[in-house]
């Protein structure tokens, strides 16, 4: 990979960037896998259409969904303790922790869905009620609330 990108790489507050690697071939961002040691991480340069306030909420939200007890990656700051770093070529870069699984770059169809685990449509409910700030008292219908906590316990 381009120096140019290791040298973005080693602006995050990482311990150091030995291999960076293309990543994915993702429709919006540029993406690589920067490998760190035995730490992974993933940066991308962002699509002149995102403001970089769109980190400040995905940090406030990603840290809410971790105290939920959600995996979610987590922004790494810079060195300079900033969410992003901008190059000279007025581009603004993100790193996220690395979380290993399955992306469909290209969408996925409604039979992939059916087939997916339970264990990631329980991930995916508890996802959404937690974004949404449902909680078991906010339920307003208690054959609704039954549903969603029985599959939640049974899965």
């Amino acid at each position: 990979m381009s120096s140019k990108i290791r040298q973005i790489a080693r602006k995050f507050n990482i311990n150091e960037v030995p291999q960076v690697v293309g990543f994915g071939h993702g429709l919006i961002n540029d993406t690589y896998l920067v490998k760190s040691g035995n730490s992974r991480f993933v940066l991308q340069r962002l699509h002149p259409m995102f403001k970089t306030s769109v980190l400040t909420d995905m940090y406030n939200i990603t840290r809410h969904l971790i105290s939920s007890g959600m995996k979610t990656p987590i922004l790494i700051k810079t060195k300079t303790g900033k969410l992003f770093f901008k190059d000279n070529g007025n581009n603004y870069w993100r790193m996220m922790t690395y979380i290993p699984g399955i992306c469909y770059e290209n969408g996925i169809s409604s039979k992939k869905i059916f087939e997916a685990p339970v264990e990631s449509l329980k991930d995916v409910l508890k996802f959404v009620m937690i974004l949404v700030g449902i909680r078991e008292q906010n339920i307003p219908n208690d054959g609704e609330k039954k549903v969603l906590i029985d599959f939640i316990q049974r899965h």
